[in-house]
């Protein structure tokens, strides 16, 4: 992985012993300017004998917040390279590299809010140097864990069950993997499980997933597919691996996490409470999302989106939750990124989403 985009000069490839050497020199050594520039700033500050006592109460924060930042930034990497070297040695469940995954994204979090905190005494460079830093860090962060922790692709595939009949299934769904990069779903055909999918329902139909009469539960080797739906109001009751949602209008959906990627398109005036690990929203207006996210939700080509907290509540919730992988405690439900805004990678700005205000939270709740 090259870091080059991040104002870095060395090549990083990850899980090489000289490439993490070479990334902690590289720390080290910017470790060692700030401190310079400490002692200089320092020195600057004694030789002005007029300087006012705040003037050196803030050259102390702006020395103080960017060596506390580098430092943090090192110990993160290590205990993501710590991570990975207990992961290819089998001596840390999957579910303990979840919850490490999710720890170091709160400290990036934290991190970020620190930087937007303190960038009112940092100087300009500073504060673009501190941003270009925590930005390298996102990016290796990112990658090391599609590495560790890779999501299924987002495809649908007929399930195999040792059963003496076969569900009837349908080719007509197109397919994706979310990445930042897929701007629309690709044309090619698979197939999806129609027991877990529902097609061209309209007129105040209560739909459930999985359906009436079906004793197969959807679990997270299963996908569901939501598509031309109208005044309808969904229940998906079940952890599931992906869900697709396309052509929706005027509905309600309630979604029992998702262990993998949440697909919205051209769906409007909806409700969607969902949790999940991805969430791409395409061609999408008018529509109230509760959201539980474990990475910051996608919104492109779409217009008059408000976001509030998950609202979903019943009494397996906090299991399903470990079962789609995803943490309680995590939730990034309000760290939009608008890739149809010039400024895509900032999480504020966009007019094309908001935040839902707090007194019509609870209108997001599931009437059962």
């Amino acid at each position: 992985m090259s870091t080059s985009d991040q104002g870095d000069s060395v090549s990083v490839i990850p899980g090489t012993k000289s490439a993490r050497e070479a990334l902690f020199d590289r720390l080290a050594e910017r470790h060692a300017q700030v401190k310079a520039a400490q002692l200089s700033r320092r020195t600057h500050v004694q030789m002005q004998p007029g300087t006012e006592v705040c003037e050196a109460s803030k050259l102390t924060k702006q020395n103080d917040f960017l060596s506390n930042f580098l430092q943090t930034k090192t110990d993160i990497l290590a205990d993501l390279d710590r991570a990975a070297d207990q992961t290819r040695t089998d001596s840390l469940s999957t579910s303990d590299l979840t919850k490490i995954l999710d720890e170091t994204l709160v400290r990036i979090e934290n991190l970020q809010k620190r930087l937007n905190e303190s960038s009112l005494y940092l100087t300009p460079f500073d504060c673009e140097q501190a941003t270009l830093e925590l930005k390298n860090l996102q990016t290796q962060f990112q990658s090391k864990r599609e590495e560790l922790l890779p999501t299924r692709k987002f495809k649908f595939t007929k399930n195999r069950v040792q059963k003496t009949t076969t569900p009837a299934v349908s080719e007509v769904t197109p397919t994706s993997e979310i990445t930042e990069h897929s701007g629309h779903i690709p044309s090619s055909l698979t197939k999806f499980d129609e027991r877990f999918s529902l097609t061209n329902f309209e007129h105040d139909c209560q739909l459930v997933i999985p359906k009436p009469g079906c004793t197969d539960t959807i679990g997270v080797e299963n996908s569901v597919y939501l598509a031309q739906l109208n005044r309808c109001t969904v229940h998906v009751r079940d952890v599931c691996g992906n869900l697709i949602a396309r052509g929706l209008q005027k509905c309600r959906v309630y979604i029992y996490p998702v262990a993998g990627s949440v697909w919205l398109e051209n769906c409007h005036q909806c409700d969607f409470v969902l949790a999940s690990r991805q969430l791409r929203i395409h061609q999408t207006t008018d529509c109230r999302l509760g959201l539980h996210m474990a990475s910051r939700p996608i919104i492109e080509n779409s217009t008059g989106l408000q976001v509030a907290p998950y609202r979903l509540q019943y009494a397996a919730l906090q299991s399903d939750l470990t079962r789609a992988g995803l943490s309680a405690e995590v939730n990034l439900w309000r760290e939009v990124e608008d890739f149809s805004h010039p400024n895509k990678r900032l999480t504020t700005g966009s007019p094309n989403w908001s935040i839902l205000p707090e007194t019509e939270w609870n209108s997001l709740k599931a009437n059962e």
